[in-house]
């Protein structure tokens, strides 16, 4: 039996969490952070970093709570990417406000500067800079804290306790300062985390779901580094599958639910606004400067004089074309040898982002993922227990299949996942004719020129085992196929081999229907809490004090000239001085009035008053950024 708990890390000096990458030109090492700006730590890392703890203290189930790189089974705890306090409701404001990445990531980090010591002087060329978290929350001054959701085995809790307190250091440059940090484990209690109704029942039902990514995905596609766009319908299943054998063996009951077909578990795709997206048809298209969706080739003859560029891949939700955002995470690979140190990056698809999709079959089928749902999350793609995989269950409903039926006479078949169709002799066929036939309608040569087949290579990896699925020719998604029938049929059915694991599902429409596509999405319950605005607050102060630095500088460079021959350096000094001891700005009228040459005090006083009334209301820190503009001015003679 697994448990659930959080590791709470409180930082004790400034932590570069290193992402391997730079920003630009003026920053060589750089900090990971989340599509909104903000810092976190990535869980391969604290997991490392807990291993190297466990080491150090003597741990005696070490292989069995982290378990050992290359074998079958994993280790029993598996981690979160720790993420700041309130996380949830920072990327919501975030979202809801539209604020950049910059502006975020400025709340919470600065810049440090470093060089190579030799001789005892700095060393050429040696100059670094780095990003790192400040150790102070710019919330309310209290240390940062960062909250990582962790499962454990039962029996390790009380050894799990023992490696937090003995992880003292995480991150780049952790033996020169950076890094140290408190570390505690916070078991939590055994309550359901979601809960949806499912009949125990022989009646055909949808097991309709939205999941939340709490962590980036990656899902190989054409390349061990590549993830896919969506989530296929094999990869639910494995993860369905491996739930279900926590509690039960692999027996008869096991092979009917998930090898035999009674659970069909459907493909994942992006989801916004309350609406799943579909693949986007192959005959539309749009200019390639544009965003206007229309038919491309044989379908469009009346719009020749504008050309447009096929649609290849990406999801419609009504008429808008939507491409799931990805992100590039760099790692750094075992040594092979002292010198070798390998950096590798994968592509994973962004957390925080929806997907939804469904499971069908009898509710007494369905009924047996209860406890799978209960748990409120999945876990899918590589990388299980560290890094990537965790996705939120954030609603589900259990309904009727869709009963909506599509008039006979001219429709389109759009391939809303690959479908698998064998010949006469058994042989993986994917021809438009193939799945004419399958879906029992007639297809003539004018249909087959307003029809766009595609083809792709299904492969597939078997985890036990761990060898490779053969290369199966197959109809891509997004292909479309005009055909006549002679009856109604239902708008969405399913055709071809290995249906259980998402694929052969077709949507039958009419030709506009096309360019409208999408399905509604079970809605989650609604989160009415008052967002505190925090980050508004914050960011609004940062534009402030930006736009009094630009004035500042502004302001000195334009006074230059006019103020050079009585501000020397020493002057300069003797006010930077007064600025800083001043009580009030009284006091420093006083003390500016105190000057005993005439020439220079008449102009300390109109340097003072010349100040725009926007920034009167801080002039102290005005007059200070100004004057020690003044200052490197003079040196600069």
């Amino acid at each position: 039996m697994n448990l659930k708990g959080k590791i709470i890390i409180t930082l004790k000096s400034d932590l570069c969490a290193a992402s391997g990458d730079g920003f630009s030109l003026s920053i060589d090492t750089d900090i990971c952070t989340d599509r909104y700006g903000l810092p976190y730590i990535p869980s391969r890392r604290l997991k490392g970093c807990l291993r190297e703890a466990a080491e150090y203290i003597g741990c005696s189930s070490i292989d069995s709570i982290f378990g050992v790189s290359g074998d079958v089974s994993r280790g029993s705890l598996k981690v979160n990417d720790a993420r700041l306090e309130s996380y949830d409701e920072l990327c919501e404001e975030a979202e809801e406000n539209n604020y950049s990445s910059e502006q975020i990531l400025s709340l919470f980090t600065s810049v440090k500067a470093s060089t190579a010591i030799e001789n005892d002087t700095a060393k050429e060329n040696s100059l670094r800079f780095t990003r790192v978290v400040d150790r102070y929350s710019p919330f309310d001054h209290s240390e940062l804290r960062f909250v990582s959701d962790i499962e454990y085995a039962q029996g390790d809790e009380q050894q799990l306790m023992r490696v937090c307190k003995a992880l003292r250091n995480i991150g780049y440059k952790r033996t020169r300062g950076y890094g140290s940090v408190k570390c505690e484990l916070i078991p939590c209690e055994g309550t359901k985390s979601f809960s949806v109704d499912i009949p125990n029942d022989e009646n055909e039902y949808e097991l309709r779901y939205t999941i939340k990514l709490a962590a980036p995905l990656m899902i190989a596609g054409k390349t061990s580094m590549e993830t896919l766009d969506y989530i296929p319908g094999t990869a639910v299943l494995g993860a369905m599958s491996a739930s279900y054998l926590k509690t039960h063996t692999a027996d008869e009951r096991f092979e009917e639910l998930f090898l035999k077909g009674s659970l069909k578990f459907s493909n994942l795709y992006i989801t916004k606004e309350g609406v799943t997206a579909e693949p986007a048809p192959s005959i539309l298209g749009k200019p390639k400067d544009g965003s206007v969706i229309d038919f491309v080739g044989s379908e469009r003859a009346e719009h020749k004089t504008n050309r447009l560029k096929a649609l290849k891949g990406g999801y419609l939700i009504r008429d808008r074309e939507l491409k799931p955002i990805t992100e590039t995470i760099y790692h750094h690979g075992q040594k092979q040898d002292e010198n070798d140190k390998l950096l590798y990056t994968q592509q994973c698809l962004c957390e925080g982002q929806m997907f939804s999709g469904y499971i069908s079959g009898k509710g007494s089928d369905l009924f047996e993922l209860m406890p799978a749902f209960e748990k409120g999350s999945i876990d899918i793609g590589r990388s299980k227990t560290a890094q990537y995989s965790t996705c939120q269950i954030v609603a589900a409903d259990c309904v009727k299949p869709n009963s909506v039926q599509i008039a006979a006479g001219e429709i389109y078949a759009l391939m809303c996942s690959d479908v698998l169709l064998l010949d006469e002799n058994a042989n993986y066929a994917g021809g438009i004719k193939d799945a004419a036939n399958a879906l029992g309608g007639v297809l003539n040569d004018d249909d087959i020129a307003h029809s766009v087949v595609m083809h792709t290579s299904v492969m597939g990896f078997v985890s036990v085992g761990r060898f490779k699925r053969e290369h199966i020719r197959a109809i891509k998604k997004g292909s479309v196929i005009r055909l006549k029938t002679d009856k109604p049929m239902a708008q969405y059915i399913t055709i071809g081999e290995r249906q259980n694991e998402g694929f052969g599902l077709i949507k039958l429409c009419n030709k506009d229907e096309l360019k409208q596509l999408g399905r509604e999405a079970v809605q989650q319950q609604q989160h009415h809490e008052k967002l505190t605005g925090k980050l508004k607050k914050l960011i609004n102060q940062n534009t402030v004090d930006e736009n009094r630095i630009s004035a500042a500088i502004k302001y000195a460079a334009e006074k230059y000239n006019m103020y050079k021959s009585d501000f020397n350096a020493s002057f300069v000094g003797r006010l930077l001085l007064m600025v800083k001891q001043a009580a009030d700005e009284a006091d420093l009228d006083n003390r500016i009035a105190s000057i005993k040459t005439d020439k220079k005090r008449k102009a300390a006083q109109s340097f003072k008053a010349g100040i725009s009334e926007e920034y009167r209301s801080d002039v102290f820190e005005f007059m200070r950024i100004a004057l020690t503009v003044i200052k490197y001015k003079n040196k600069e003679g």
